[in-house]
């Protein structure tokens, strides 16, 4: 299984999601792993 990770800052969020989610509905994605993980900003 290939795997490729997908890290999204504010400013890539919006692009690097929708590639991931069209690559998916093209099936070029078996799995999709998403989480929700918010980093602690001192």
């Amino acid at each position: 299984m290939v795997t490729t990770p997908v890290h999204c800052t504010e400013t890539s969020a919006e692009n690097q999601r929708d590639l991931v989610m069209n690559a998916f509905r093209k099936k070029q994605i078996r799995m999709l792993v998403a989480t929700d993980v918010a980093a602690e900003r001192n």
